[in-house]
């Protein structure tokens, strides 16, 4: 019986196991625990099916982001009101790019939505943060006596969420806002809730506490790496 790679050369198809074992190792690097890994994410993914795949791999530390496969796509959706407001109550601002950087870095993050209000005369702004590989969706904001602000984007993010729930995976809720947290608990239903990344750990909803154990990180931990 022809060997695998004589089969291949003769346009003969793999067995569906077979196959799979042997793209794995076509494409895996000199690494043995990661040649491990990759074949059996691989071989999960033709047998288990996706779903599976995500709850399979659920308890992964974030180091093996890196070994999901490559059309596996998480979108991050950012209160960016609610992490501005937490992070200068604990008395440092963000540096976006880095925070950017971060989300790409520790969770493989494919697309980052910012939710942000429309002030006009802060255009550098964002044509800064768009610079930094965000993309914006803004609300027009509200003025009132005394100059104070306010621009409230929950509806905004839970409306993308949900229309953008076809094209990835896992999604990343950034906020510590308990008004999310009928959104959170339907995309972990559905096996799509990667993390909740809340901005100050001291001062968060109640409601999302019940994920703490296993969905929640801080950036309070990320200081030194996305402070401005």
């Amino acid at each position: 019986m022809p060997c695998p790679e004589e089969q291949r050369r003769k346009g003969h198809r793999l067995p569906g196991r077979q196959a799979a074992e042997q793209i794995a190792q076509d494409e895996a690097s000199d690494d043995e625990f990661f040649v491990d890994v990759r074949i059996s994410l691989i071989l999960d993914c033709f047998f288990l099916g996706k779903k599976q795949v995500i709850m399979h791999y659920e308890g992964l530390p974030h180091s093996h982001f890196s070994m999901l496969p490559p059309q596996h796509k998480v979108f991050a959706f950012i209160d960016s009101q609610n992490v501005h407001l937490s992070v200068k109550r604990l008395g440092w601002t963000v540096d976006w790019a880095r925070f950017h950087k971060h989300l790409c870095d520790t969770y493989h993050v494919h697309t980052a939505f910012l939710f942000i209000g429309y002030v006009e005369g802060n255009n550098q702004l964002y044509i800064t943060l768009q610079r930094a590989g965000f993309i914006c969706i803004f609300k027009p904001v509200l003025q009132y006596k005394g100059g104070v602000v306010k621009g409230n984007v929950d509806a905004e993010l839970v409306m993308h969420t949900i229309l953008k729930l076809p094209e990835y995976d896992e999604a990343i809720i950034v906020s510590g806002d308990g008004d999310f947290y009928c959104l959170i608990q339907y995309l972990d239903s559905v096996g799509k809730l990667c993390r909740v990344l809340v901005p100050n750990r001291f001062s968060y909803s109640a409601l999302l506490k019940r994920f703490a154990k296993k969905k929640i990180d801080f950036m309070n931990d990320l200081q030194k790496k996305i402070q401005h």
